[in-house]
């Protein structure tokens, strides 16, 4: 099956269908807008008169267990100090920093140590429109072979493409860019989902880390999205998937 017969597979097992995601009804049409949401940029505040923030690629912000935390990979911090990681703003503006920071610590695989989690609980309950941008993470996928995933959706913001308009009009202009994928039969790791992309990308993926993954599955007869992970690699047709099983691990030892 070559890649436009693959699309149109896709497209006409879900026309006319609604997916199960976080037990809502998401109609077809809707879906990958849906998928895409809970994902944001990673933003440093810097102590600059007017270079006031830097952009250290994307960020997923997940509700777990009544927290609020935004997640990202340790590598995007490298020269960064955690305590000025921060979330823009809707307006690209105004900048919110955490409340901390906490490490994954497991020597037994190495990509576990490249997952670091914020808490931001304690802006969250003060500013209560926060809350809305952050995916409550309830279940992981269940396990399955690759061929009963529909397909994937990864979204970040690669780095290349935002406006960086701060010594004129001191505002970052955000651009998300989405991308449907397909799973990859194995992985070199276990700990991590490889993603194919549908088409090579248009742009670089630069600042893609961090970004989010979600996958749509055939259960028991019905379709269902789930969280899949949080994009650690990536390139000009695939990326690498720190698998939602972890972060659920990781997330319950902060908890």
């Amino acid at each position: 099956m070559n890649r436009h017969q693959r699309a149109r597979y896709i497209l006409d097992r879900l026309i006319g269908t609604s997916v199960v995601f976080n037990g809502v009804l998401i109609p077809a049409s809707m879906l990958t807008a849906a998928l895409a949401r809970y994902v944001d940029n990673l933003s440093i505040w810097n102590d600059h008169e007017i270079y006031k923030v830097s952009l250290v690629g994307s960020t997923v912000p997940i509700k777990f267990a009544e927290r609020y935390f935004v997640l990202c990979t340790n590598h995007q911090l490298r020269g960064c100090q955690p305590e000025n990681v921060s979330l823009l703003g809707r307006d690209g503006k105004m900048l919110i920093t955490s409340a901390g920071v906490r490490h994954f610590n497991d020597d037994s695989n190495p990509y576990y140590l490249d997952l670091a989690a914020f808490d931001f609980t304690e802006p969250c309950e003060a500013r209560q429109e926060l809350k809305e941008r952050f995916f409550a993470l309830r279940e992981v996928p269940p396990d399955c072979p690759a061929t009963d995933i529909v397909f994937a959706v990864v979204a970040g913001f690669p780095s290349g493409k935002q406006r960086y308009e701060l010594e004129e009009k001191n505002h970052i202009g955000k651009v998300k860019r989405i991308v449907v994928c397909r799973p990859e039969p194995a992985s070199y790791d276990p700990a991590l989902l490889c993603l194919r992309a549908e088409e090579p990308l248009d742009f670089d993926p630069n600042g893609m880390s961090g970004g989010s993954a979600f996958v749509v599955q055939a259960v028991a007869g019905e379709f269902r999205a789930y969280f899949a992970g949080l994009v650690v690699t990536g390139g000009k047709d695939q990326f690498h998937i720190i698998k939602a099983g972890h972060i659920w691990r990781f997330l319950r030892t902060l908890v």
